[in-house]
C-alpha cells in the first residue's frame, strides 16, 4: 500500500542500493501527545512503531495530522521489510516526507511546511534524531512563516480597517522612500528592547548628535527610562495592543515611520512628523494605489521579507536605505540575558504563539544561551542581510546577544571613541529632509483612489452573493478588487466579510 501513498519513497527503495548494516536501532520511550496540539512533525521512523504512540490522539479528531520526516533510506528499508510502511500508509492522517539531500534542508522544510500548514504544529524527535537540531530549527522556522500567513488571512478584515484609515491620513505626511542615500556616511544605532538596552542609557544620551538613533514598537516605551529621544521611531504592528503599549511613551516629538498596516490610532499618540514607508505591505494593492496617485518612490529593499518584518529588521533595512554606516545594534539581544526577556519598562505579551517556542543558542562569547524561535528567525534574517550588503557593516554591542554570523561584536564604549567621532545636527537634518519630501498628492486624490477600490468591491460583492464560489471567482477575474484584495480568500464567507470591511471602512 505504501507504494501508492508514498511513490517517491517507493521509487528510491526500488532503485537505490542500500547499506543497512550501520542502522541504529533505538527504543522510543513512552510518549503522550498533547491534546491541544493538532499537528505533529516527528523526525525519524525508529523501528516503525512510533505511530502507535499517536493512535489514540489521531482517532479523537480526524483533522489531526502526523507527519514523519526521515533522511535515512536504510531506516525506510527496515520499515518496509517489517511492514511498518504499509501500516502507516493505511492511515490517511499520517504522512511521510523523505529528505534525500541534507544540503537542501531549507528547501525541504519549506515544501513540508507549506504542504501541511498549521497555526501551531509541534516537533518531536527520538533516539539519535534528537541530536540534529538543524532539522528542528528548519521545520519550525518555515512553519512559523506559514502560521504567520494563516494569521494574516484570519485578520484580513482588521487589516482592511487599518489601511483604509491610514490611507486617508497619508496626504498629511512624508515619504521615507524618497530619502534614499540622504544620510550617507552617518552611523546608525538600532535600539532593541532586549535586557542589555538598560546598560547603555548614559552613553546613548551622549551619542544623540553622533549617530542616527532608531527605535520601534515597545522599545519606544523602554526609552522612557532614558533621557534619549530617537531620531526616527518605527511603528509597524497592526496589533491593537500596540496602542496601549505606546500610549505612555515619552517620545512624543519623535518622527514616526509607519506603513499601511500600522494600527490606525498610533499617529494620534505623537506630535512629531509623520512619515510613511512604502514597502508593499499590502502587496499589489499598495502598488496600484501609489501608481494611481502618481507617486514615484525609490525602491525600499527589505530583503527576504519572511521573518524579517519586525521593527528591528525594518530599522536595519531603513538605515541602509538612508545610506547609514556602520549599523550598530544596541539592546538587540535576541536571547534571555541574565534570565530576562526584555529591558525594564517594556510591556510584552507572553502568548502561546509559535514564536515563543524555546530553542538553545550560542552567544557572541561562545557560551550557550536560551532563545526563542522568533528571535532565531530574526537573527537568520540579519545574517542574510549582512551577507547581501557587506558594504553596510553591522556591529553588535553585547557579547551576551545571540550569535549572528557575519556580524561583528564590539562594545558601545569602544565604538564611541573609535567610530562615533563625528558630530551632526541630526534632529534638524531629519526635520528638514521629511519636510522637503512631503507627499505629492492631495486628500481628494486619495479619496478618489479609495472610491475606485470600493466601487470594484461592490461589483465583486454582487457576484459573490448571486453565484456559486467558482463561478463568482471566474466573473471577478480582472476586477481591481479581486486581483489585489480577494483572490487569495477561499470561501464565500471570507470574501463577503472582506467586501463588507472595505465598504464599512470607506463610510
Amino acid at each position: 500500500m505504501f507504494h501508492d501513498r508514498f511513490p517517491e519513497v517507493s521509487l528510491l527503495l526500488r532503485t537505490t542500493k542500500i547499506d543497512d548494516s550501520r542502522i541504529v536501532v533505538y527504543d522510543v520511550p513512552s510518549f503522550t501527545p498533547i491534546e491541544t496540539v493538532n499537528q505533529y512533525y516527528v523526525y525519524g521512523l525508529g523501528d516503525g512503531s512510533i505511530d502507535s504512540h499517536f493512535s489514540k490522539w489521531l482517532s479523537k479528531d480526524n483533522s489531526r495530522t502526523l507527519i514523519f520526516l526521515e533522511d535515512q533510506l536504510s531506516r525506510l528499508k527496515m520499515c518496509q521489510d517489517n511492514g511498518a510502511l504499509d501500516r502507516i500508509a493505511a492511515n490517511g492522517q499520517i504522512h511521510l516526507k523523505f529528505l534525500a539531500d541534507c544540503n537542501h534542508l531549507d528547501q525541504f522544510a519549506a515544501e513540508v511546511a507549506h504542504k501541511f500548514p498549521s497555526h501551531r504544529p509541534f516537533f518531536e524527535a527520538f533516539g539519535p534524531y534528537r541530536e540534529n537540531e538543524q532539522m528542528r530549527r528548519a521545520i519550525l522556522r518555515e512553519a512559523f512563516f506559514v502560521a504567520g500567513n494563516l494569521g494574516e488571512r484570519g485578520s484580513s478584515e482588521h487589516l482592511t480597517d487599518q489601511w483604509m484609515a491610514n490611507l486617508e491620513n497619508l496626504s498629511k505626511g512624508s515619504i521615507v522612500n524618497h530619502l534614499k542615500g540622504r544620510f550617507k556616511g552617518v552611523p546608525a544605532i538600532i535600539c532593541g528592547a532586549g535586557p542589555t538596552l538598560d546598560r547603555h542609557a548614559d552613553i546613548l544620551e551622549e551619542l544623540q548628535d553622533r549617530a542616527l538613533i532608531f527605535a520601534g514598537g515597545s522599545t519606544l516605551s523602554a526609552m522612557s527610562a532614558f533621557n534619549v529621544q530617537p531620531h526616527l521611531g518605527l511603528v509597524l504592528d497592526p496589533n491593537r495592543h500596540e496602542f496601549d503599549i505606546l500610549r505612555p511613551s515619552p517620545c512624543l516629538e519623535t518622527p514616526i515611520v509607519s506603513t499601511m498596516r500600522t494600527e490606525k490610532r498610533i499617529p494620534q499618540l505623537f506630535n512629531g512628523q509623520s512619515a510613511y514607508l512604502q514597502m508593499l505591505s499590502l502587496g499589489t494593492l499598495e502598488s496600484w494605489l501609489f501608481e494611481k496617485l502618481k507617486c514615484d518612490n525609490e525602491l525600499f529593499c527589505m530583503g527576504d521579507i519572511r521573518g524579517g518584518m519586525t521593527v528591528t529588521t525594518a530599522a536595519i533595512a531603513l538605515a541602509r536605505h538612508l545610506g547609514c554606516g556602520p549599523i550598530i545594534l544596541v539592546g538587540v539581544d535576541l536571547a534571555f540575558t541574565e534570565g530576562k526577556t526584555y529591558a525594564s519598562g517594556v510591556w510584552h505579551n507572553v502568548g502561546g504563539g509559535m514564536g515563543e517556542i524555546p530553542l538553545p543558542g550560542v552567544n557572541f562569547s561562545g557560551e550557550k544561551c536560551a532563545t526563542l524561535l522568533k528571535w532565531v528567525v530574526e537573527a537568520r534574517w540579519i545574517e542574510r542581510f549582512a551577507s547581501n550588503f557587506p558594504e553596510h557593516s553591522i556591529i553588535q554591542t553585547s557579547a551576551d546577544a545571540l550569535l549572528i554570523e557575519g556580524v561583528e561584536c564590539e562594545s558601545l564604549d569602544e565604538l564611541s571613541t573609535e567610530v562615533l567621532t563625528g558630530s551632526f545636527d541630526l534632529r534638524g537634518w531629519v526635520y528638514d529632509e521629511l519636510n522637503t519630501h512631503k507627499v505629492n498628492f492631495s486628500g481628494p486624490e486619495v479619496e478618489a483612489a479609495i472610491t475606485e477600490v470600493v466601487e470594484s468591491v461592490k461589483r465583486c460583492q454582487k457576484h459573490i452573493c448571486n453565484l456559486p464560489l467558482e463561478h463568482a471567482q471566474m466573473q471577478m477575474q480582472g476586477e481591481l478588487a479581486f486581483d489585489t484584495l480577494l483572490s487569495e480568500l477561499e470561501t464565500k464567507d471570507a470574501l463577503e466579510a472582506q467586501c463588507q470591511a472595505v465598504i464599512r471602512g470607506a463610510q
